[in-house]
Formats: structure tokens, sequence, C-alpha cells
């Protein structure tokens, strides 16, 4: 079959309504998995923060891992726990990132509603001793923007989340390299 024969064939299948109504179809399902795969994927963002909160001592600033879902589902954290190292980050046998008031909350999985966030007591002090611990050349790397401690999330749907516990050491606690 030649090339002008196959153009004459195709194009009157091509100048009817039958293609165009075939392609939006096609793109239309497209886009709707597309979307739904998009809704059902856990969507997380997390930082350090402060916040006052009321101690046994009475009010005082802490800080706090705040954790935002921005998906459809709740997600659940599995576990949190450090790391150190400005380029390859070690894991540290350290007790627990999130702290609580009270020992019955400490349980995980950590629940965080769907299209909301959630607040979690973080232990200034673990942080403050793993940057009494650092040398020489994990401070200069520190100084010049790269963090130092980490702190490394895990869902339950395996995702996996690290954030800069730079901000977990109060502004008049700081070591002078931080």
């Amino acid at each position: 079959m030649s090339v002008s024969k196959f153009v004459s064939a195709i194009l009157p299948i091509l100048d009817s309504n039958v293609v165009g109504a075939a392609a939006s179809s096609l793109l239309g399902a497209g886009l709707g998995l597309w979307t739904y795969r998009r809704q059902a994927k856990e969507r997380l963002a997390a930082a350090v923060s402060w916040s006052w909160t009321m101690t046994h001592a009475g009010p005082d600033e802490m800080p706090f891992l705040v954790v935002q879902n921005m998906g459809n589902i709740p997600s659940y954290i599995t576990s949190a726990r450090y790391l150190r190292g400005n380029v390859i980050r070690r894991l540290q046998m350290r007790p627990m990132v999130i702290v609580t008031e009270d020992p019955e909350d400490n349980n995980y999985p950590k629940a965080v509603p769907a299209a909301s966030a959630g607040h979690f007591m973080v232990s200034q002090s673990h942080v403050e001793q793993m940057a009494e611990s650092a040398r020489w050349h994990s401070r200069a790397l520190h100084r010049l923007g790269r963090p130092y401690v980490w702190i490394e999330l895990r869902t339950i749907a395996g995702r996996r989340l690290v954030v800069s516990a730079r901000e977990a050491i109060c502004p008049r606690d700081r070591p002078d390299w931080w």
C-alpha cells in the first residue's frame, strides 16, 4: 500500500467526530485516574517550630515537631528517631524524639488527621547533647548551612521524611557555632 492510498483512506476518519470524541474520552479517563492516585498518596510536610505550652513547672516555650498532612487520608507516624551527620546521616540511639507529659500518650502510631497538622513536643536536651559532641568539621559545615542533627519520621505506609532539627535548640542555649 502506498502512502497516498493510506492517507486517502485515513483522511475521512480523521475529519469525522469519532477521533475527537475518542481522544477526549481517553484524556478524561487518564486525568481521572491520575487525580485518584494522587489523592490516595500520603503527602506530608514537617518542620520544627516553637510554641507555648503548659508544663509541670508552669507555662514555657518548647520546640514542637509539626507534621502537616496534605492528603485526604489520615497518616500514622510509626517511628521518630534522631540522625546525626552533615553528609552521611547516622542513626542515634537516643530515647525518644517525641516526648509527652502523659506516660499513656507515648504510644505509636501517632495519628495525623487528613488535611490538618499534628504537633508533637521535641526533647531539646537530646539535641543539645548531640550538638556538644560534634567535631570541628561538622561544626564548620553546620555554619555553612548544612544541618548536623536531623529527625527522621516513618509512617505506616512506608514513607520516610527527614527534617532538620536545627531549630530544636532555644536561641539562648545554642552553642556559638550553631
